[in-house]
């Protein structure tokens, strides 16, 4: 508190780069920062521990998205989306395992995969050679780059959202927007067991894979198994207090109220 105003630093993230000198030097600059504020929002309670920060000064201020209406065509077929960047995830893995599992079921169940987003030369490269080279060219579309509202559309038909981000501690307490964007749609969301993403996805929302091309096949084949149990309005529920209606108004706001109240 400075006179009569309070100042909160935010954090949205920690370090995720892959260069582990880098990494813990950018770490150590954020906790170097919030030495200088007595009041914190942070995105996630585990970032809260890996970035050392002291944990009196911080409030839990989480990521969210909206209920996406109208969405989801039932959960008979598997339509995969993905949604997000290409670097630095090993995207490829994930056509790979779906490989596996459409060899094994593609007479069993129908099975589509849109991926939307970019990458670098190289990442991008790498996910149309392995489309390619596997034959799916017909039923794994890379679409590249577009615009939320242009694939408003494909959150409304797809059944499973996958998050699929490697296993790293740099990644492990960054929750993952698409996650919640997944679920608030209605879709299985399919994600990699990052400690974030274990703390949101259950067995009412989704399954949690390893980041290896064997574990997204074994997630399918998990999927197609229970592919009975799932409910459109449980998958959505799960997650309801993510919707930013209620991280606003039930979270954030009686928090700055409180604020004023010592005004």
């Amino acid at each position: 508190m400075s006179g009569n105003k309070t100042v909160i630093l935010d954090f949205r993230t920690g370090s995720v780069k892959e260069n582990p000198l880098v990494n813990w030097f950018q770490n150590r600059q954020l906790r170097f920062e919030s030495y200088f504020f007595d009041h914190i929002t942070i995105i996630s309670r585990g970032l809260i521990k890996h970035i050392a920060i002291n944990p009196s000064k911080c409030h839990y201020l989480p990521l969210g998205a909206e209920i996406l209406q109208d969405s989801n065509s039932g959960y008979d077929s598997i339509k995969l989306l993905y949604v997000g960047t290409l670097n630095h995830r090993k995207l490829h893995e994930t056509v790979i395992g779906f490989s596996k599992f459409y060899r094994k079921y593609n007479a069993k169940i129908e099975c589509f995969y849109n991926i939307f987003g970019f990458g670098s030369i190289q990442e991008e490269e790498l996910l149309r050679k392995t489309i390619q080279n596997l034959n799916l060219s017909e039923i794994v579309k890379f679409h590249g780059r577009k615009n939320f509202d242009e694939i408003l559309d494909y959150y409304r038909e797809s059944n499973i959202g996958v998050c699929y981000i490697p296993i790293t501690p740099y990644f492990n307490f960054q929750p993952p927007t698409k996650t919640f964007e997944y679920i608030l749609a209605g879709m299985v969301c399919i994600g990699t067991a990052t400690y974030e993403n274990s703390n949101l996805i259950n067995e009412d929302n989704g399954i949690l894979c390893l980041d290896t091309s064997d574990s997204f096949c074994d997630a399918l084949e998990k999927y197609y198994q229970n592919r009975s149990n799932y409910n459109h309005d449980s998958i959505v529920n799960s997650l309801d207090n993510y919707t930013w209606n209620k991280i606003v108004n039930k979270n954030l706001k009686p928090y700055l109220n409180a604020f004023l109240s010592d005004v």
